[in-house]
């Protein structure tokens, strides 16, 4: 496996992606994925720039949504939250209700990231 293609399937690991809603949203065959994963058919230059893009992008989406996990189970909704990303749409989630249930939120979730 190439360096690339491994920075992809590391960045699929870290962002709890599986490879097959992947393919779904980069648009190529889990087949073509897999060989490039085994070092059979490479990547080409554009195929790579295309993918890490996607990742990255991907990434941004799964950064936007923390502290909360994003699930990569269903790809349409996540074809979908790419496309508003790409037309400049952020979300970003907020805690809403009492403020001593929001501080002791934040908290558990500050204390996780160290």
């Amino acid at each position: 496996m190439g360096i690339l293609e491994n920075n992809i399937k590391l960045g699929l690991d870290r962002i709890g992606c599986g490879q097959a809603s992947f393919c779904v949203l980069a648009g190529i065959s889990e087949t073509r994925f897999s060989r490039a994963l085994r070092n059979v058919q490479p990547f080409g230059g554009g195929e790579l720039q295309h993918l890490m893009s996607i990742l990255q992008q991907m990434t941004g989406l799964v950064e936007d949504a923390r502290p909360y996990p994003l699930s990569f189970k269903d790809p349409q909704i996540i074809k979908s939250l790419l496309f508003h990303r790409r037309a400049g749409l952020r979300l970003v989630p907020v805690p809403v209700g009492p403020a001593e249930a929001i501080v002791d939120f934040e908290s558990e979730f500050e204390a996780t990231k160290q």
